[in-house]
């Protein structure tokens, strides 16, 4: 079954609400600038690069649309809701892995104060169904951040996988609704007596990311990501 794109894509994503109209509507306006249909693979770049950290209150795919700023938590929620309106039956996952040094994406003053063997935290990432393909779909870091070693996706196409951005022995999926007290309670469990080092090493990796991204205006922003779609 083909995708949805053009004025297709549009229409359908805008009936997830006002928000959606405007962003679709802006991401149209970029792909015609670079002579190129709106498609999945731009919008999901977008996505991809929305700025990286905690939005105002909770982290939730509404807060970041509206702020246009998110964690991999609420960047995936996002997409999740835009895949299930494009009835491309998307999946959320969380993923356990350590924030070690041997995490070499990790900036180094981290590395370099974490425990020998690190800290337990979570990953979030989805699955969709596309041209026949069950594709992993990772979001979490903008490709800006790509310069300070970090692991994103610059080039895709549907009916392939993104990046991932961590690699993980355990990968669970998890229904939307259950997904906040499902990993609270999975990271309670992993860190235990840590839980307090696990949040000053996310606080201090999202400290350095917010500190090395761009964070220009939308339409600045989506003309930005489309270019790097069609380069």
């Amino acid at each position: 079954m083909a995708l949805p794109e053009g004025d297709e894509l549009v229409e359908r994503l805008s009936g997830l609400g006002a928000d959606w109209a405007a962003l679709v509507e802006s991401l149209a306006a970029a792909c015609q600038q670079a002579g190129q249909p709106l498609s999945l693979a731009a919008l999901l770049f977008a996505l991809r690069d929305i700025p990286y950290g905690p939005p105002q209150g909770e982290d939730t795919a509404q807060a970041v649309l509206a702020q246009w700023r998110g964690t991999g938590e609420g960047k995936h929620l996002l997409a999740h809701s835009a895949l299930d309106r494009l009835a491309l039956k998307p999946r959320f996952w969380m993923a356990q892995y350590r924030l070690s040094a041997e995490a070499a994406w990790l900036p180094a003053a981290l590395r370099e104060r974490l425990p020998a063997l690190g800290v337990w935290d979570v990953h979030h990432f989805l699955t969709a169904e596309l041209l026949g393909r069950t594709c992993r779909i990772d979001l979490t870091w903008p490709v800006s951040l790509a310069a300070e070693g970090l692991p994103t996706t610059r080039h895709w196409a549907p009916g392939r996988d993104f990046s991932v951005a961590v690699v993980s022995a355990l990968a669970v999926p998890v229904p939307v609704a259950e997904m906040p007290r499902r990993k609270r309670d999975w990271l309670e469990a992993l860190n235990g007596d840590e839980a307090a080092l696990h949040q000053e090493a996310v606080a201090e990796l999202t400290a350095f990311v917010e500190a090395h991204q761009p964070c220009p205006a939308l339409r600045e922003a989506l003309v930005r990501s489309v270019a790097s779609l069609y380069p």
